[in-house]
């Protein structure tokens, strides 16, 4: 089975019928009718389903082809999905007919946003380029401010100007501690990123990543500014995270020159 994250969460499922009712260091199940499940064939289904034990409002389906086998809530009290493994076998091909797609729209993407960001002024737009193009070039995580508020991690977006420990108009190196606490080091020796990423550590602010609005002041880029530009320029089905997923510039169609 996989498990995964949904972000819609007011689904409905009226197929998760069994609940599993924690007693003592094991469990039993109930189906919502409040009868006990006692048919072995179902108890093997369950079992062979290895829902993690320390899964808490664990629900399960009674049909043994549904796409989703059960629904729980994590340590952290995120809602958890259990998916069936042909399921996940039909979304495997839809994410590579969709990055396919992807992958075909960069260069020319690319090419948009290398004209942004030969403009002088910091706009949001000139911003969200150049991050698009660190994102493809790199293919590293996006970032998120809550997520690295909570966790001390990092991803682009949530860079410091601390993170550059290299800076030249050829090469700049970033060294940060990612998701997971892992340690990552980057190195941009594309003469044109590394200028850019350069002067973003003269800007204003502890952000490496900041846009000028027409009354002067300064905001740090978010990874919600970056996806609503690509959403405005490739599309509404594709985000930040398609640039991880395409693996960054050693499997896009084209190399920045």
């Amino acid at each position: 089975m996989t498990i995964g994250q949904v972000v819609d969460g007011s689904m409905r499922h009226p197929h998760l019928t069994i609940k599993r009712i924690a007693c003592g260091k094991g469990a039993y199940y109930r189906y919502t009718s409040g009868r006990k499940v006692e048919g072995q064939r179902v108890l093997r289904r369950i079992k062979s389903l290895a829902i993690p034990p320390n899964w808490k409002s664990v629900t399960i389906s009674r049909d043994p082809k549904a796409s989703i086998q059960a629904i729980g809530l994590d340590a952290k009290g995120r809602k958890q999905y259990l998916y069936h493994p042909d399921w996940h076998k039909q979304q495997q091909v839809e994410k590579f007919k969709r990055l396919t797609l992807f992958g075909q729209k960069v260069p020319e993407f690319r090419e948009f946003c290398r004209a942004l960001v030969s403009g002088e002024q910091w706009t949001i737009e000139r911003a969200s380029a150049l991050v698009c193009l660190l994102l493809d070039y790199t293919g590293v995580r996006i970032g998120n401010a809550q997520y690295s508020k909570e966790n001390n991690t990092y991803g682009l977006t949530t860079l410091r100007r601390k993170h550059v420990q290299e800076a030249t108009l050829e090469k700049v190196s970033l060294e940060y501690s990612g998701k997971h606490s892992k340690r990552r080091t980057i190195t941009i020796d594309d003469p044109l990123l590394a200028s850019l990423v350069c002067e973003c550590t003269q800007l204003q602010g502890y952000s490496l990543f900041r846009y000028q609005l027409s009354d002067g002041s300064w905001c740090d880029i978010h990874s919600e500014d970056v996806n609503d530009f690509i959403h405005a320029h490739l599309g509404e089905s594709f985000s930040c995270k398609d640039f991880s997923n395409l693996g960054g510039q050693s499997i896009c169609t084209a190399k920045l020159p």
